[in-house]
């Protein structure tokens, strides 16, 4: 996503914006509330910490909006960055699988497996468990996370966005 409070046009991973802005990375870190030892989970492959790394995700941004608004959120506009996948070094990135259900372990060691481009394509799929847990937390006026169950492409380093197209769904 294209962050609303975004200043300047690189993308930082957690643990650099503390470094750069900390107050923009209090706010950040604050969804980690309840879930903060998910902060210090090693990223196997990339040898960092799960803060260490941008989060991305292989969901066509007009999929997962059709889906959320199914499930009961309010329309609203979303604008999300236009990666070509092409521009990760597969040294630096991995694929986050997200296979469980519970959102306040840690992931395990399997969840992650080497970036290939040639996966991308079977992960363009919202699994029916995220869709059931959307609908629940809209029916109890909750805010979901959003990318529960979804995979991650994980990214250790920055993004300079200037030249990157920006979808808006």
């Amino acid at each position: 996503m294209v962050p609303p409070d975004q200043s300047g046009t690189t993308l930082y991973p957690l643990n650099q914006l503390r470094d750069i802005n900390p107050e923009l990375y209090k706010q950040k870190a604050s969804k980690y509330t309840g879930r903060e030892h998910v902060t210090e989970r090693q990223i196997p492959l990339l040898d960092c910490l799960w803060n260490d790394v941008l989060h991305l995700s292989p969901i066509p941004p007009h999929k997962l909006k059709a889906v959320l608004l199914a499930a009961g959120m309010e329309d609203r506009q979303f604008s999300y960055y236009q990666i070509v996948p092409a521009l990760f070094a597969p040294k630096n990135t991995v694929i986050y699988l997200h296979q469980s259900t519970d959102r306040v372990i840690a992931p395990e060691d399997s969840e992650f497996v080497p970036y290939d481009i040639e996966r991308l394509p079977e992960l363009v799929h919202i699994p029916e468990w995220t869709q059931q847990y959307y609908a629940q937390q809209y029916t109890n006026g909750d805010k979901p996370l959003r990318f529960l169950g979804i995979p991650h492409i994980l990214h250790k380093g920055t993004i300079d966005t200037t030249n990157l197209p920006i979808v808006t769904v």
